[in-house]
C-alpha cells in the first residue's frame, strides 16, 4: 500500500472547537472530539498527538467537575447526619458550588479558545491541566 497522512489544519481546528460541546453538558466534550479522532484516526497527520492532548484534558475537567459537585452533595448530607436535624441553615452555601463551577466552566473555555489560535498559528495544542489518561 503506498498511502501517507495528508495535512489537514482545518479538521484539526474543527477538532479543537468540537471540544466546546461541553457548554451543552460536559460529557460531549468528549464524546464528540472521541467520534472525530476515531472516524479520521489514520487519514490525517497529528490529529493522534492533538487528539490526546483535547481528550485528556476533557476528561480531566470532567473528573473536576463532577467531584466539586459530589463533593458539595457529600459535605451536605455529612452536615445533615451530624446535626441529626433537617434544617436549611445546616446546608452549606450554594455560591461555593456554583463558582467552582463557573471557574471551570471559564477554563475550560478559555483553554480551549487558546488553543485554536494556537492551532490557526501553526502550532500544537498544548493542554497544560490535563491528567495523561490517553497515551
Amino acid at each position: 500500500m503506498d498511502w501517507k497522512l495528508e495535512k489537514n489544519d482545518s479538521y484539526l481546528a474543527l477538532l479543537n472547537i468540537s471540544a466546546l460541546s461541553f457548554i451543552i453538558f460536559p460529557l460531549l466534550g468528549i464524546l464528540i472530539p472521541l467520534m472525530m479522532w476515531i472516524s479520521q484516526k489514520n487519514k490525517i497527520d497529528g490529529i493522534d498527538r492533538n487528539s490526546r492532548e483535547i481528550l485528556n484534558f476533557q476528561i480531566t475537567w470532567s473528573l473536576f467537575l463532577f467531584l466539586s459537585i459530589i463533593g458539595y452533595i457529600g459535605g451536605n448530607f455529612y452536615r445533615v447526619y451530624q446535626s441529626s436535624v433537617i434544617s436549611p441553615s445546616l446546608l452549606i452555601n450554594p455560591l461555593f458550588l456554583w463558582i467552582s463551577v463557573l471557574i471551570l466552566y471559564f477554563l475550560n473555555l478559555f483553554l480551549v479558545i487558546m488553543n485554536s489560535v494556537r492551532l490557526k498559528s501553526g502550532k500544537n495544542v498544548a493542554y497544560f491541566l490535563g491528567i495523561p489518561f490517553l497515551r
